[in-house]
């Protein structure tokens, strides 16, 4: 009980909409004793990397921590959840969109696996660098390497560059030291 109530108080500040990113759906609930499927965009181990899960409840982003994944299928899995210990009790997730937060997605695994690749890099003021072709994490630096409209660029994957990130329409917004681009242009 002392680690539920501790995890529950580090995060006090309400939880917004950009600080979020989706990362699956919540199926039905499987059994009598409070799993419920999800179908996932990202593999079920990841799951645990992540402080919570985060999902809307009556117009609010509510954070839930996972008891226990179980993978299922490919893209599925059996998911526990904290303090929600039957199928009726459960229920309230069905058919709800899974999200983490944002930084954490960056700082994950999961990110390093594909999920930006595509998206294209726009400056604050909406000048196109280029579109992320891959992600190097082989140093402690994990970098977007980007195909910009003059070349090759590598962007830091760093939270205080990273303004916006929209899956919808799959740009990220970024606002990068002066002079970073120009540099490796040179």
């Amino acid at each position: 009980m002392e680690r539920r109530v501790k995890r529950r108080n580090e995060n006090v500040s309400m939880i917004r909409k950009e600080e979020i990113a989706e990362i699956g759906l919540f199926r039905k609930p499987h059994g009598v004793k409070g799993e419920i499927s999800a179908e996932l965009d990202v593999p079920a181990d990841e799951l645990k990397s992540f402080s919570a899960i985060v999902c809307e409840m009556e117009g609010i982003y509510v954070p839930f921590f996972i008891e226990s994944v179980r993978q299922k299928g490919q893209v599925t899995a059996l998911l526990t959840i904290d303090g929600f210990d039957t199928d009726v009790a459960v229920k309230k997730f069905s058919n709800k969109r899974i999200y983490v937060l944002r930084k954490e997605l960056l700082e994950s695994d999961v990110m390093e696996d594909g999920l930006l690749i595509g998206f294209d890099i726009l400056m604050a003021d909406g000048k196109r660098i280029g579109t992320v072709t891959d992600v190097d994490d082989s140093t402690a630096n994990v970098l977007f390497v980007v195909d910009g409209n003059n070349g090759e660029l590598y962007i830091p994957v760093v939270d205080d560059f990273i303004l916006e990130i929209n899956e919808q329409d799959r740009f990220i917004i970024v606002d990068l030291p002066e002079g970073m681009i120009e540099s490796q242009l040179n």
